[in-house]
């Protein structure tokens, strides 16, 4: 953990509306501004930077261009899906506001459209390439 960028991500994620200022790269650099919560250590702030740099980079692909990877009969499968478990609904309605799918953290999607039977697991693993 050395960016500031990563300083910040482990900020927002330990005091969510926190006040502070970061003007270098390092943890020497924070100013800490807010009056309503404790500074968090340097051992909190470099263990939650650590953690999220460890998480997969997004794989992101625009919400149209998922939905045009689809059959029409996995479209009709994939509604029924939807009426039925909050899993799925939840994971489509998501996607749909935010315009945007994360591939790489849709394992779970995957694997309850294959086991409602939506999709088989050949094109589930299609469908939720990063190649496209």
């Amino acid at each position: 953990m050395s960016t500031a960028l990563h300083i910040a991500r482990a900020l927002q994620n330990l005091r969510p509306s926190a006040q502070w200022s970061l003007t270098g790269t390092d943890l020497a650099t924070l100013d800490w501004l807010d009056t309503e919560q404790d500074r968090p250590s340097d051992e909190e702030i470099a263990a939650e930077a650590d953690r999220l740099a460890a998480l997969p980079e997004p794989v992101l692909i625009g919400y149209a261009a998922f939905r045009s990877r689809w059959t029409d009969p996995e479209k009709a499968a994939l509604h029924g899906a939807r009426a039925v478990s909050w899993q799925i609904d939840d994971f489509i309605s998501l996607a749909t506001a935010n315009g945007n799918i994360d591939l790489s953290i849709a394992n779970e999607a995957k694997a309850a459209f294959v086991a409602a039977g939506v999709l088989t697991q050949e094109r589930a693993d299609e469908i939720f390439s990063a190649e496209g």
